[in-house]
């Protein structure tokens, strides 16, 4: 028996790629094909290869899962990046210079970015004050520690070079 409602084969391509799993495995599978073709004389072939490129994506991952609740609620946060860098160099000045074990310099240090991020949210939620300009505060805050600290390590321009 013949089916009364054909389909077109397009038709169901198209429908195929509606789906955002489907584009996902297509982009999933073309990422494939090009590391088999490009493969860096078998580097791609290789789990070190990957578990490095894993390691080196997992903060960012992280950093965009948490911001995605404040994103979808209708917040925006600009000094994510600033809170991450005053985390990373406290977890380094504890560990390397003061000697701290790593378990209680990771504690200290998030304990830092959440008292940062508890900050902004107090004087955004009790305060009433904008947003942007709150985000904003503490990587002008970081920034200008950062500068004050050490300010031999600021990015100079060469003599004889003009604006």
């Amino acid at each position: 028996m013949r089916n009364r409602n054909p389909v077109s084969k397009t038709e169901s391509w198209r429908r195929l790629l509606a789906s955002p799993f489907a584009r996902a495995l297509l982009s999933l599978f073309f990422i494939f094909v090009l590391g088999l073709i490009f493969n860096a004389d078998g580097t791609f072939f290789r789990w070190d290869t990957h578990r490095d490129m894993l390691r080196q994506i997992s903060t960012y991952g992280i950093l965009a899962s948490g911001l995605t609740i404040v994103i979808v609620s209708g917040g925006i946060d600009l000094s994510v990046g600033s809170v991450l860098g005053l985390t990373a160099v406290t977890f380094s000045l504890l560990t390397i210079h003061f000697g701290w074990p790593a378990t209680l310099a990771t504690f200290a240090s998030l304990g830092l970015g959440l008292s940062c991020g508890a900050l902004a949210g107090a004087v955004i939620g009790g305060f009433g004050e904008r947003e942007f300009a709150c985000c904003l505060l503490p990587s002008f805050v970081v920034s200008v520690r950062g500068r004050r600290r050490d300010p031999s390590k600021r990015v100079r321009k060469p003599a004889g070079e003009s604006a």
